[in-house]
């Protein structure tokens, strides 16, 4: 503990709670005091909390009052939990909970979060710039985008995954997508692509159910 985390634990009872929980199930119900705004700054002065994960996955929800926690109950059977504030929880009471969609009671391996990341950096974060010669390579480049997609899909739902594959392929290497409609019912499935010679790709062939 820095001097300037234990100045502040002396001197607010409830960021004290916060900072010295021994366990991921006490330092989720000391949580529940604080709004997002003090608990994303002072949560980050625990132990339990992964900051670098934290960082990611705030990147990838969009929602940067998530939460990286290490479960050291063993609620979940995985390594981390991932939490989130609910605003809309008890008609607007608020509450931090655990995020389901990564898993049971908010689950989530580091595998997962490493795939979720790499992902999500190729398309967004640090969008691939594509380089090819011939059209095979092109489709290539498409299909490996695709890949990541339905990757962020299975989480964050087709339409999310669908802008982010939108940015990389269209704002960052000039291609233009024509059609969606193999993208239904939460599956990623196939698209449409041209490019600037009015060329189409069927993206998504050498996608699976994995």
């Amino acid at each position: 503990m820095s001097y300037t985390t234990d100045f502040l634990a002396k001197r607010n009872k409830n960021f004290r709670e916060v900072i010295e929980a021994e366990s991921s199930i006490e330092l989720i119900y000391a949580m529940q005091v604080l709004q997002p705004a003090q608990m994303t700054q002072v949560a980050e002065m625990s132990r339990l909390v992964h900051k670098d994960y934290t960082e990611k996955v705030r990147k990838i929800t969009g929602d940067f009052s998530s939460l990286v926690i290490r479960d050291t109950d063993g609620e979940s059977d995985s390594e981390y939990i991932v939490v989130r504030y609910d605003a809309l929880y008890d008609g607007g009471r608020g509450k931090w909970s655990k995020d389901n969609r990564f898993g049971y009671k908010g689950g989530v391996s580091t595998d997962t979060l490493d795939t979720l990341w790499r992902a999500f950096e190729v398309l967004v974060d640090c969008p691939y710039d594509m380089y090819y010669e011939n059209r095979e390579e092109i489709k290539d480049c498409l299909e490996e985008e695709h890949a990541q997609a339905v990757v962020l899909s299975k989480l964050l739902g087709t339409d999310k995954a669908l802008e982010m594959f939108s940015f990389c392929i269209e704002y960052v290497n000039g291609f233009k997508i024509v059609s969606t409609g193999g993208i239904f019912d939460g599956k990623f499935g196939v698209i449409v692509v041209k490019d600037h010679k009015d060329r189409r790709y069927r993206v998504g062939t050498r996608a699976t159910s994995k």
